[in-house]
């Protein structure tokens, strides 16, 4: 009985040395850019890149502005209010989200947001409004649960403002 349990063993591991063997040449193959990052990036209901071969993202992480450049360190960020910079040559494409995540990983980088509209549809005005609105429903809040959801807003326009000013 131990023996055919070390066989067993013995042959899985010949299998999963033959499969990494197969992984490695087809990586091998591959035709993608080195220098390249590829992106994804991904809100709830459509995929605004897939598979997109980019030179640096920039995210709002909760720890700071994170620049991600191929090769990086793998790495999962949360992220807040704030801008999306995607760098491909020249051409660089700005996004706001409202929150999310970001996967790092040694081969792709992907942003998964809640929310995510394109810098150059915002009207401006219309989020100063948005903004003076939540600034007079947090001040004139009478329970905690309003002053939150004002606080919320209040948040979430201050940082659209700032990314505006930044565009």
């Amino acid at each position: 009985m131990l023996r055919v349990g070390l066989l067993r063993r013995m042959g899985r591991g010949i299998a999963s040395m033959e499969t990494r063997r197969f992984m490695a040449d087809e990586a091998a193959k591959s035709t993608r850019d080195p220098t390249k990052l590829l992106f994804n990036f991904l809100v709830p209901s459509s995929s605004v890149y897939k598979d997109a071969e980019v030179d640096m993202v920039v995210i709002p992480a909760a720890t700071g502005e994170m620049g991600i450049v191929p090769s990086h360190v793998p790495t999962v960020a949360q992220m807040i209010p704030g801008m999306v910079s995607v760098f491909t040559g020249e051409k660089v494409e700005k996004y706001f989200v409202s929150s999310g995540y970001t996967f790092i990983h040694p081969d792709r980088t992907d942003v998964c947001a809640a929310e995510a509209v394109k810098l150059d549809d915002v009207d401006v005005e219309a989020v100063k409004s948005q903004l003076a609105q939540c600034e007079s429903a947090m001040a004139g809040a009478s329970n905690e649960k309003d002053k939150a959801e004002a606080q919320i807003g209040v948040e979430l326009y201050s940082a659209l403002t700032s990314a505006l000013a930044r565009k």
